[in-house]
């Protein structure tokens, strides 16, 4: 792999724990990645990706994937996330993304225009 920092391959650690992140995150950027993502589905996201940025990100950026509301991109930039991928094109994530981390990267998908329709709903 090209050691650059011009490769755009985004390297996605599907159901990392905090506990695996780190020895994963150096093998990759070994490996030559300078873009990780965290899906926000992994277990403990949040420690996961802060504990690799705090360790990594002056050598890739890491963010998270599977990001559907404006507060998921709130904690991403306080924990200091660099990247968000978004399943959908959900103007509200997308203007929060490039405001507070400037990175976003949509993933359309066939089902994007589903899960567009889709709003979390609060409960309690």
């Amino acid at each position: 792999m090209n050691d650059s920092k011009d490769s755009k391959l985004v390297a996605i650690l599907r159901g990392i724990t905090p506990t695996e992140v780190l020895a994963h995150v150096a093998v990759l950027i070994d490996a030559g990645f300078r873009y990780i993502e965290v899906p926000l589905n992994s277990p403990d996201w949040r420690r996961s990706i802060a504990d690799a940025v705090s360790h990594f990100g002056e050598q890739a950026t890491i963010g998270a994937g599977t990001v559907l509301t404006v507060e998921q991109v709130d904690t991403l930039a306080a924990i200091g996330a660099g990247l968000i991928v978004t399943p959908n094109a959900h103007p509200a994530v997308i203007r929060r993304a490039r405001a507070a981390i400037c990175s976003p990267a949509p993933v359309l998908r066939r089902r994007a225009r589903r899960l567009a329709r889709w709003r979390p709903v609060r409960t309690g």
